[in-house]
């Protein structure tokens, strides 16, 4: 009898998480429907965004703070990233990214969206500090590799010493992975001298890039 009134008793304790839960699943339905390519309005994706963003403001996972993130950035791209509307929507982006981040340091791809929203804002220094923190929590993922070297060869520039150094790991860790797509990647963007630079502190990677490059026309 006491395990079944304890049973009972915690069953009802886990119905306001479980139907929170449930809400944030049927909020992020239009996120996930836009970023599959299927046309939503708007006002649909913005309202998703108020309900993860309460979500998240009661601390139930960096889920709900990514999934926000990821519909105000899609709101932004709506409204443009450079009008008054996108500015506010990717401000509000980095701060619930930001947000679920403190909660869930090592999360990767909420770091990667991070990128975007403070990059898009005018704010490269903090992009590439962001950057940084992308490749530390994630340094060997092969969804993000090319993309991770394309957003550094631009922030490259903006980068502190530190933020240089996770590049040209990370550099060298494509290449380990695959040495025919970094030399691809470097090529399309013409990128040749930040990557020997990069990549000076692993001269064997060097120079089977330089040797890759070698025969292709000029940039």
């Amino acid at each position: 009898m006491l395990s079944a009134v304890l049973g009972v008793a915690l069953l009802a304790l886990a119905l306001p998480r479980l139907e929170a839960e449930f809400s944030v699943l049927l909020a992020r339905q239009p996120v996930l429907a836009a970023e599959a390519g299927t046309p939503v309005a708007p006002d649909l994706l913005a309202n998703s965004a108020r309900r993860l963003e309460d979500a998240a403001g009661r601390g139930l996972s960096v889920t709900a703070h990514d999934d926000a993130g990821r519909a105000r950035i899609m709101l932004a791209l709506y409204a443009g990233p450079a009008t008054p509307q996108g500015q506010a929507e990717l401000t509000a982006a980095a701060a619930v990214l930001r947000n679920g981040l403190a909660h869930a340091p090592a999360a990767p791809y909420v770091w990667n969206r991070l990128i975007y929203a403070e990059y898009a804002r005018g704010r490269l220094r903090e992009a590439a500090a962001v950057w940084r923190m992308a490749s530390v929590t994630g340094p060997f993922d092969p969804e993000l590799m090319a993309r991770r070297i394309e957003t550094g060869f631009v922030l490259w520039p903006y980068m502190d010493t530190a933020a240089r150094d996770a590049f040209s790991r990370q550099l060298e860790t494509h290449w380990r992975w695959n040495a025919g797509g970094l030399a691809d990647l470097v090529d399309r963007f013409a990128m040749a001298d930040v990557a020997r630079r990069a990549l000076a502190a692993y001269p064997e990677a060097a120079a089977d890039l330089d040797r890759r490059l070698a025969g292709r026309a000029p940039r």
